[in-house]
Order: structure tokens, then C-alpha cells, then sequence
């Protein structure tokens, strides 16, 4: 008999297994990029005119300029409750928990600190 294929093995399996969480869209309910390109147009509207001019250079170009000119209030953000609800049991089972995104390494770390359930 193949003891793999037992749902006792899969399970733990899937247990020992990283549980990966992409932020936009999954996390939250938003997109990163979109909340801090509206912070930026209520901080600094000035300074938001220039984002056609940094998107000219790239999607990332975009993202990083947005994340130097704004404070993003990370615990403002729309999260999904029921997804901070199961990644908070699944880490009381001892899973370990990432945070993935093509955000921000700043925004990035500011929500995994805010939340506190990351690896």
C-alpha cells in the first residue's frame, strides 16, 4: 500500500508545507498600489500629478515612487477577515505563514508587522 497516498499523510503533508498569501487581491480586498496611489493624491496632490511620468518607466518604477512619497496606513487597509481568521488557526497548528507580493518591500513589511502572523 502507498502510505502517501493516505489522507493522514497528506494532511501532514499539507500542514508542513508554507501556507503562501498574496496580498491584493487575496489578503486584502484592494490592491496595495491603488490604496497608496490615493493616499498619495490626498497627502501630496502636487506630487501626484507626476505619476504618469514615473509609469513611463515602469510598473515598478510606479510602485516605488508611490512608496517614498506616501505614509500608507496599513491597518486601514480593506483585509478580508475570514482570510486573518483562517491564517490565524493555521499558524496556532504551527503552520508558517508568508506574506507574497509585487508590492512594496515597505508596504510589504508594514502589514506583516501590523498583522503579526508572518513568517
Amino acid at each position: 500500500m502507498d502510505v502517501s497516498a493516505t489522507p493522514l499523510a497528506s494532511m501532514n503533508t499539507e500542514q508542513s508545507l508554507p501556507l503562501c498569501v498574496d496580498m491584493d487581491g487575496t489578503l486584502l480586498r484592494s490592491d496595495v498600489l491603488l490604496e497608496s496611489a490615493a493616499a498619495l493624491v490626498r497627502q501630496k496632490p502636487l506630487r501626484a500629478l507626476l505619476m504618469p511620468a514615473w509609469l513611463v518607466h515602469g510598473r515598478a518604477n510606479l510602485k516605488h515612487a508611490i512608496a517614498e512619497s506616501v505614509d500608507l496606513n496599513v491597518a486601514r487597509l480593506p483585509y478580508r477577515i475570514e482570510v486573518l481568521e483562517y491564517l490565524k488557526a493555521e499558524r496556532r497548528k504551527g503552520r508558517q505563514i508568508v506574506l507574497v507580493t509585487a508590492s512594496t518591500q515597505r508596504f510589504a513589511e508594514q502589514v506583516a508587522e501590523h498583522l503579526g502572523c508572518f513568517d
